[in-house]
């Protein structure tokens, strides 16, 4: 008997990597919408429950301050004074105005158009690094301000479809 949407915290899943099966969790809020996915890096199911459970405690109940839309949080990503513009001119790789504006006027007229991303919050996207454990917790940490290369992609599960970010190769950005 499945338990009631509120009082489920988290689901298990298994993910083939390398040829081997994992368990992963997703640790979901109140209303069952997805917060975290992670692996358990376990195949046993006993030690990935087990897994999930801290997974679960050491996950922020909002792990964003604010949750913006996100259009608004790509729109504010391209404004000619965010991190990200200054972190691209202090790497020596300025990014013109021209560019920028095609940029918000690209997000404004096609993604700003789709009214799935109208709705869509920050919080609801999960990402995915796969092959990550080199990196993860030794060069990368919560909080850090990295680079990534990813691309947009849908996830089923139990018939039911997510959006979720595959990130492709990830690096952290130092500032002086």
């Amino acid at each position: 008997m499945s338990r009631p949407k509120n009082e489920e915290s988290f689901r298990l899943f298994k993910r083939k990597v390398a040829g081997r099966e994992l368990f992963y969790v997703r640790i979901l809020d109140v209303d069952g919408s997805i917060i975290a996915t992670k692996s358990t890096g376990t195949s046993d199911e006993r030690k990935a429950v087990k897994k999930a459970l801290e997974i679960k405690k050491a996950t922020p109940k909002n792990p964003l301050k604010q949750d913006p839309l996100h259009v608004d949080a790509l729109m504010s990503f391209w404004q000619r004074d965010s991190e990200y513009v200054k972190s691209r001119k202090l790497d020596g790789h300025t990014l013109s105005n021209v560019y920028i504006d095609k940029t918000r006027f690209y997000i404004e007229s096609l993604v700003k158009t789709f009214s799935g991303f109208n709705k869509l919050r920050l919080s609801q996207w999960s990402a995915i690094l796969w092959n990550a454990t080199n990196n993860i917790n030794f060069e990368i940490r919560t909080g850090d301000t990295v680079d990534a290369v990813f691309s947009f992609e849908r996830d089923s599960y139990y018939k039911r479809e997510t959006q979720q970010i595959v990130i492709k190769d990830i690096k952290k950005i130092f500032y002086p």
